[in-house]
């Protein structure tokens, strides 16, 4: 995590973990959730502000894959 201006961004390693899903699907749902990307390739990383955002309007219901339902 780091911190620039009073916000905080995670990495979608350490985002995976704090909302306790696979980086395969929060790399799917990067443009849903909204990321920021200097460049192809370099890291990806996603505000604690939108994430909570996202995670507040949807919740993950665990299955053999992941799905979204809206609260």
């Amino acid at each position: 995590m780091i911190t620039l201006g009073g916000v905080d961004y995670y990495s979608l390693q350490e985002a995976a973990d704090k909302m306790s899903v696979s980086y395969d699907y929060l790399l799917k749902k990067k443009k849903q959730i909204g990321y920021i990307q200097e460049r192809p390739g370099s890291p990806v990383w996603m505000t604690s502000t939108a994430l909570e955002a996202f995670f507040k309007k949807y919740e993950v219901v665990p299955k053999t894959m992941y799905a979204l339902q809206e609260r």
